[in-house]
């Protein structure tokens, strides 16, 4: 919108003077439309504050055309630089839906709160430890449902069993062809030497990745020490984990 154009600009240029008309609606929908201004101008300071001297719609004499004109282009590439940082695709995620150019797509201020960007160590493993825990479960489901062999354990299998699948649909951009290659020798020894994973599978990273966090306690300290994993096991895990997918 062009208030939000004007916003958005205003944040790191020098001061122009824009005649932006007014926009033609009552006061519900001005409410409406003030608030997911405020929602994108926040998200470009959130992106500025994470990327210095860096605006999401380029240098100040190019933005008003780029936010006018949804060069989706140009914002992907200066977005870009956010899946860099640690837990830069949590931020990249929230940043790129503060500034959706449909201002109703736009997250709410309480959604925004609510973001896993915001999250601390304990919440994130949490989260990822009850989503293994629930693929395993529909693993199970689908297994003993097949087993059975009716017409009704035959639709909970395949229902179960497509549910459990869809993590594995984008694992290769996810993990790539191995997720061992990203570990560190020492460290995966050390979580593999009572179980065997399948290195390419979403699912048995995310069980290694459970199972670590429950047994933290018998990382040795020397392989800790030399992985930087000094914080309690959820952060010094998440951080760990986060630095390599």
């Amino acid at each position: 919108t062009a208030t939000a154009t004007a916003t958005a600009t205003a944040t790191t240029e020098p001061p122009h003077n824009h005649n932006f008309p007014s926009h033609p609606c009552n006061s519900t929908t001005q409410t409406v439309t003030s608030r997911s201004i405020d929602i994108f101008s926040l998200g470009c300071v959130f992106f500025t504050t994470l990327i210095p001297n860096r605006h999401p719609f380029g240098e100040w004499y190019e933005r008003e055309s780029n936010i006018l004109h949804n060069d989706s282009d140009t914002l992907a590439n200066n977005l870009r630089p956010l899946l860099e940082l640690t837990g830069g695709v949590e931020a990249h995620d929230l940043i790129r839906s503060m500034i959706h150019v449909e201002p109703r797509l736009r997250p709410t201020a309480s959604r925004v709160c609510r973001h896993a960007f915001f999250w601390g160590g304990d919440k994130r493993m949490g989260f990822l430890c009850d989503l293994s825990d629930r693929i395993e479960t529909l693993c199970l489901t689908a297994a003993t449902a097949a087993a059975n062999a009716t017409a009704s354990s035959t639709t909970a299998s395949t229902v179960a069993e497509s549910l459990a699948l869809r993590i594995e649909q984008k694992a290769n951009s996810i993990v790539g062809l191995s997720w061992e290659k990203n570990l560190d020798a020492s460290f995966l020894q050390n979580a593999t030497k009572r179980r065997v994973y399948d290195p390419t599978s979403v699912r048995d990273l995310l069980r290694m990745m459970r199972n670590k966090y429950h047994h933290f306690d018998e990382l040795p300290p020397e392989v800790r020490e030399s992985l930087g994993l000094t914080e309690d096991g959820a952060e010094g895990l998440i951080h760990y984990f986060g630095r390599r997918f």
